[in-house]
């Protein structure tokens, strides 16, 4: 390590060699506990300690940031977290989604478990799925979290597995995504504040030549260097790789 530092030395500017370490190290991402002052602060505002604990596994938070209470926060950063844990709590009405059908990698997989989805979305709406694929996006997992999130890339190669739930009626379709919008965090009204996005994908059904389904995905947006701190599943299979515990 010595050597090669100093060959950086004698053909690299002194002022890139504070980038070395960054080179070789993953970033390193803050622990995340109930006792810390900002997810203890949050929680004391009401909010669910799993929403608050979501919220706080977000990139953009650094680790002096979960030092102090929320309201020693810098105002766009405390502006930015209370949106994103209020979207958990409110249950919007959408009236026309671009879809009505959702494509889910994650605890909303129709195959997640022997009774569907982690959220009885399926069971108490007389929804069906059906396995699915969808393009230009990759799946990754905060090790500090036990479900996966997808990033998009835009590139075709880049894919992931999951399951195309529809509903029986238009009305059905759009109080259920109205359901799953709270479950990810998203706000139709205010589609940027949340900790997910959403996107209209295409989702190729699974052994069939049939056309391409149009569905709602919920997605994050994280800097490309963050990524290299968290597990990627190359295959885009959630189930057939999760974490130790990854379907809790």
């Amino acid at each position: 390590m010595a050597s090669l530092q100093g060959l950086l030395k004698a053909f690299c500017p002194e002022s890139c060699i504070g980038c070395f370490p960054f080179v070789f190290q993953r970033p390193c991402l803050p622990a995340i506990t109930e006792q810390l002052p900002l997810h203890d602060s949050l929680t004391s505002e009401g909010f669910d300690p799993e929403d608050v604990t979501e919220v706080l596994c977000s990139p953009s938070l650094k680790e002096a940031d979960l030092k102090v209470r929320v309201d020693q926060l810098p105002a766009k950063l405390k502006q930015e977290l209370m949106c994103r844990l209020e979207a958990f709590d409110a249950l919007e009405a959408e009236p026309n989604p671009e879809a009505l059908a959702i494509f889910a990698y994650g605890t909303l997989r129709g195959d997640f478990g022997p009774d569907g989805d982690k959220w009885g979305v399926l069971a108490k709406s007389e929804a069906t799925w059906k396995p699915a694929r969808v393009r230009g996006f990759r799946l990754y997992q905060d090790p500090r979290l036990t479900y996966p999130f997808a990033v998009r890339t835009g590139k075709d190669e880049d894919v992931i597995v999951g399951t195309v739930i529809q509903w029986p009626s238009a009305a059905a379709a759009k109080e259920q995504i109205a359901s799953c919008n709270q479950i990810e965090g998203f706000r139709a009204s205010q589609p940027e504040a949340g900790l997910y996005r959403r996107a209209l994908v295409q989702a190729q059904l699974k052994d069939s030549s049939a056309p391409p389904l149009a569905a709602l995905m919920y997605h994050q947006i994280w800097p490309s260097e963050m990524l290299r701190a968290v597990k990627e599943f190359p295959d885009g299979d959630w189930l057939a790789g999760a974490m130790p515990n990854g379907r809790c």
